[in-house]
């Protein structure tokens, strides 16, 4: 998911989320689930259209 989806943490959410300018989508996801990490190609898919838009 380089390039389109980016992790952050408690420390950086501000910078990464918070006091970036325009739309963002924050996904709170568990590394172990299943249906969380099936998600992972429509969110980069998502990403990806908004970026061109």
């Amino acid at each position: 998911m380089a390039g389109t989806v980016i992790d952050t943490t408690d420390t950086t959410f501000a910078l990464t989320v918070v006091k970036v300018p325009g739309p963002v989508l924050a996904v709170f996801r568990a590394e172990w689930s299943d249906v969380c990490r099936a998600l992972d190609p429509v969110l980069v898919e998502v990403a990806r259209s908004t970026r061109a838009a």
